[in-house]
């Protein structure tokens, strides 16, 4: 399992940082290898919350780099990140990264037009977020 999470992660750096515009192509497929090896280690250990967290940025990296699909991506990465959450009902950080998802597609739904989405998705994250602060406080 080590092995795959290291490959998960050489492929997000290489992906992540491949910004020049003679790089996109490569830049897609390490993004391509990214997702795929995320997605091999949530099926090979399926109840671990760090891993849907792992999901989660690869989907969201995707969301960022690919346009036409940002939507389909972004709403990918929200319910990668809402299962980290269920897996880890008592760790604040993964009730934080549900609320930024959330914020972040209020965003895009904004942008797309879509007002109703949005404010669904701005009173998912204030719920998230107010989770998050609970758990922080109750310490």
């Amino acid at each position: 399992m080590e092995s795959a999470i290291a490959i998960t992660q050489g492929y997000r750096v290489l992906a992540e940082s491949m910004v020049e515009e003679d790089l996109a192509d490569e830049r897609k497929a390490n993004l391509e290898r990214y997702l795929h090896w995320s997605e091999e280690c949530v099926r090979r250990s399926p109840m671990n919350s760090d891993l849907y967290d792992q999901l989660a940025k690869a989907w969201w990296l995707r969301s960022s780099i690919e346009h036409d699909r940002r939507l389909e991506a972004a709403e990918q990465a929200l319910a990668a990140s809402a299962r980290a959450a269920e897996l880890a009902p008592a760790y604040a950080p993964a009730f934080g990264a549900l609320a930024y998802y959330h914020q972040r597609l209020a965003t895009l739904y904004t942008a797309e037009g879509l007002p109703e989405k949005a404010r669904e998705h701005e009173a998912a994250a204030a719920k998230a977020k107010a989770r998050s602060d609970e758990i922080w406080a109750a310490g």
